[in-house]
């Protein structure tokens, strides 16, 4: 169903391509011509970026996959993992922020099964969490001509009154199914006086993907005021920020009470629990260690509890660069 050639020499008309080897460029163009319709996902010998290779520039494989993609090879196979793990040269890094700035799906087999699935119906959105996090909802899509129904649901979003799900410059996150039809998503990003139109589309276990089933137009309730709350604490900002890979976070109380400082990702699951106990008035901090997490926007919130009053909380971003 697919093809992987290992294609492990340089391109053409560099240094490093030495002793008459073939060329990258060359035997890429004609893999592609040769693919009879099915996938071509080219071989690439990341592992020669290191000094225990043939010490590559990082650049080499940036341009062997723009020449890939150049001539219709439908993606790209790096040997070996541990080569993007260790990143030597930053080859990882280079490939972020050039050729893998845009999220993918696997390849479709249209010659194992063409079908799409039925899209997700009755697709809400409501927002809260301080105007934060974004809540959408829906049901389940009915099964296919084929019987196939949802795997994963790929959420979107734009600024506009549509969402065209096929640039994945307004895709957002790729959920499993059926177990879930709910998720929140964090709502930065987000201009003063604009809110987001949502779309959900289903994709079956052969990648093909349903319409998309839109939220109606931008939620119109993002921008209405939260209610104001009794001044018991003040959440700060956490210094560093950007940081990498821990920062510490601090925060005054006016009152003591029960206290719980958490950290959520940006689709709102919750990482860690930095505080769970009860503080007396002052000013206290927590360090939050992200070692583990990939660079990305995360939240924490706070939230004081005091015999006889409602819970108050409250919410600030923070940015891990790494």
């Amino acid at each position: 169903d697919y093809l992987a050639p290992q294609n492990y020499w340089a391109m053409g008309n560099v240094a490093w391509n030495k002793n008459n080897n073939p060329q990258h460029d060359k035997l890429a163009a004609w893999w592609a011509q040769n693919a009879f319709g099915r996938q071509m996902l080219m071989g690439n010998a990341t592992y020669q970026v290191s000094s225990s290779g043939l010490d590559w520039p990082a650049s080499e494989i940036t341009t062997e996959i723009r020449t890939a993609r150049s001539v219709g090879v439908s993606g790209n196979i790096h040997f070996r993992m541990g080569s993007l793990v260790s990143n030597p040269k930053s080859v990882r890094d280079s490939l972020l922020r050039s050729v893998y700035q845009q999220a993918a799906f696997v390849p479709t087999m249209p010659w194992k099964d063409a079908v799409a699935p039925n899209p997700p119906g009755d697709l809400t959105v409501t927002v809260g969490l301080l105007n934060v996090l974004d809540t959408l909802r829906w049901t389940p899509p009915a099964p296919a001509a084929d019987g196939d129904t949802a795997r994963y649901y790929a959420i979107y979003r734009s600024l506009s009154s549509t969402v065209d799900v096929s640039d994945m410059r307004t895709f957002v996150a790729l959920i499993p199914a059926p177990a879930r039809q709910t998720i929140q998503i964090a709502s930065i990003g987000r201009p003063a006086g604009a809110s987001w139109t949502y779309a959900v589309t289903a994709l079956d276990r052969g990648w093909n993907e349903s319409a998309p089933v839109v939220s109606g137009g931008p939620t119109a309730v993002t921008d209405q005021p939260t209610a104001v709350q009794p001044v018991a604490f003040t959440l700060e900002p956490n210094a560093p920020n950007p940081f990498n890979p821990t920062t510490t976070i601090p925060f005054t109380l006016d009152v003591g009470g029960q206290v719980r400082l958490e950290v959520y990702s940006a689709l709102g699951r919750k990482l860690a629990t930095l505080i769970d106990s009860t503080l007396g008035a002052g000013r206290h901090e927590a360090t939050f260690d992200a070692s583990e997490l990939p660079t990305g926007t995360y939240f924490y919130r706070l939230t004081l509890t005091r015999p006889g009053s409602s819970p108050l909380t409250d919410t600030r971003p923070m940015l891990l660069v790494k």
